[in-house]
């Protein structure tokens, strides 16, 4: 057997020693796909080969060119225009990019030319406000004349440090805000003062109380339960398959054991379809309309967590608090209480020391 290296350079047909080929289909350790290079010729037909097989090992072996494809390195005609339509395109991309660019390195003259038509500039994060009168520390100036100066710009704003000096740069140093050789003077530097922020539209809100946040659910529970109903008697759902079936409502409220239940009929059919109750907690203050809330929203599938979770309060007017086996409404401080007829004062020991279990007419946001 003759064996031809690489040496001699030996074509046949397309192919040559040091070419890549790619495997048309399975063969011996070398999966459809592989590519591998021709180390010599066997015959004209016949190849030995060298390369990674399925294993991910080098290996070595034979094969006929009738398995094997050449690898074309060359890109074609189709290759080179798509590189270069890619190319083309990323240009462009560059060029919008630098063209932003542009327009942000301009900007703020344009922004310094707009603010000083309002006579307030922003230097260094801070806003600062033209005045009439000379500079002073921590002003901030812009020069409408600088004659020959190198060290200054007109138009441009400067720090004015201790002393009345302002920074000419690097390599340039400090110099005097006011000097008549460079055309420095009151007539021709413009002077701003910072802009100090009114404290009180900065500080936070105060947090608010726990009856505030207690009216606020009580009003959200109100709200609930008027969208649902409307303004009449009857309202329509969906029942099952069935949407906008008109049904009709009826709360059951009672107070002595802090329950509510909303019982929900066919408007016309009169049959119970919906059922929802609520208990308050032992801990918890007793509200209508926050329990009316929570039994329709459990009646009808809704998300009333958020009532179920609200706040509980503080002493406020019209509540009723429990203190041993008595309970008491509590009224205005500036008012007389009479145990008898089941009133006691806000600040008296009575409600101090007793249990708040009803706000359902409490005064919120009134006096305590």
């Amino acid at each position: 057997m003759v064996v031809y290296h690489d040496s001699e350079e030996i074509m046949t047909n397309k192919f040559k020693v040091g070419d890549k080929v790619r495997f048309i289909e399975d063969f011996g350790t070398f999966t459809k796909g592989a590519v591998v290079k021709i180390v010599s010729f066997i015959d004209k037909n016949h190849i030995e080969i060298e390369g990674v097989n399925k294993f991910g090992d080098f290996d070595e072996g034979d094969c006929y060119l009738h398995r094997v494809e050449l690898v074309d390195l060359k890109p074609t005609k189709n290759q080179r225009i798509t590189a270069l339509e890619e190319t083309v395109a990323k240009q462009g991309e560059e060029i919008e990019e630098l063209k932003l660019i542009v327009a942000q390195i301009r900007k703020p003259s344009t922004v310094v030319e707009e603010a000083l038509a309002n006579d307030i500039i922003e230097f260094e994060g801070k806003q600062y406000k033209k005045v009439d009168r000379e500079a002073r520390e921590g002003d901030v100036v812009i020069f409408n004349d600088v004659a020959d100066s190198r060290a200054f710009r007109i138009k441009k704003p400067y720090k004015v440090l201790e002393g009345l000096s302002v920074n000419g740069g690097s390599g340039y140093g400090h110099f005097s805000v006011y000097t008549n050789v460079y055309n420095r003077t009151k007539e021709t530097v413009d002077v701003y003062e910072l802009i100090v922020e009114d404290k009180q539209d900065t500080e936070p809100p105060a947090p608010k109380t726990q009856n505030e946040l207690r009216a606020e659910i009580i009003e959200k529970a109100k709200g609930f339960v008027d969208n649902i109903l409307g303004k009449y008697d009857t309202f329509n759902t969906t029942i099952g398959k069935y949407k906008d079936q008109c049904v009709r409502p009826v709360f059951q409220v009672n107070e002595k054991k802090r329950a509510i239940t909303v019982l929900i009929y066919g408007a016309f059919s009169k049959v119970l379809v919906f059922k929802g109750i609520t208990k308050c907690h032992p801990k918890s203050v007793f509200n209508v309309w926050i329990g009316k809330a929570i039994a329709l929203g459990r009646a009808l599938g809704l998300d009333v967590s958020e009532f179920e979770q609200a706040v509980q309060p503080t002493l406020a007017i019209g509540q009723i608090v429990k203190f041993g086996n008595e309970e008491a409404r509590l009224i205005p401080n500036s008012e007389t209480a009479y145990h008898d007829n089941g009133t006691a004062r806000v600040d008296s020991y009575f409600s101090i020391n007793g249990t708040i279990i009803n706000d359902t007419n409490a005064q919120y946001g009134g006096a305590e």
